[in-house]
């Protein structure tokens, strides 16, 4: 999903889908059992570790632009900053123009990053987002409500992932269904934090 703010150097950085844009090449998958009392291995971080997960089996691109608000994430520069939000929209030749605003903690500037994203298969539930031209990565599209009122979106690379919806608020019931799926992935949701849209 994600944002850049740049004060001299880029100290902020909110990848994709809403991943971090910035591939740590150190970065490996710990799978730490004993955060698990199912015994499921947690996959924090690491390339390809969820190349196997499913998508939704199609997405309406022109249902799907719009203003999406970032309800939660476990992506480390994209959970610790406010307001969160990415709008969608649908160019001529069918990509999708991507803005990402945020907020700096404790009522901070307003930053947003700009960039491009394309479908890489025809069901549209798979897209490749790109930022500066260089930096970008995967947005896979896991669950999707009918309505296109909450989604949840999965960086299989980083192990990354949100919660997105229409409105800066999301009903707790649909959130606790989706982290439960998050769970079934095999992500920790001890990394995740909601976001605040309540910042004055």
């Amino acid at each position: 999903f994600f944002f850049q703010a740049e004060d001299g150097i880029r100290d902020f950085c909110l990848s994709r889908g809403l991943g971090d844009v910035y591939k740590r090449q150190t970065q490996s998958t710990w799978e730490l059992d004993s955060h698990s009392l199912s015994g499921k291995k947690i996959r924090m971080g690491g390339r390809n570790s969820l190349a196997n997960l499913k998508t939704v089996p199609s997405v309406d691109l022109t249902k799907y632009q719009g203003v999406w608000y970032q309800i939660e994430s476990n992506a480390p520069y994209s959970r610790d900053v406010d307001c969160v939000t990415a709008t969608y929209t649908l160019q001529d030749d069918g990509t999708i123009r991507v803005k990402n605003s945020y907020r700096k903690p404790n009522g901070g500037s307003w930053g947003e990053v700009n960039g491009k994203a394309y479908a890489v298969e025809s069901s549209n539930s798979k897209l490749k987002v790109r930022f500066y031209w260089i930096l970008g990565g995967n947005y896979w599209i896991t669950d999707l409500d009918p309505e296109y009122r909450w989604v949840l979106v999965v960086t299989p690379e980083d192990c990354y992932a949100w919660i997105l919806s229409r409105t800066p608020v999301l009903d707790e019931e649909i959130v606790t269904r989706l982290r439960a799926k998050i769970s079934e992935i095999g992500l920790d949701l001890n990394q995740f934090k909601r976001t605040r849209h309540d910042v004055q």
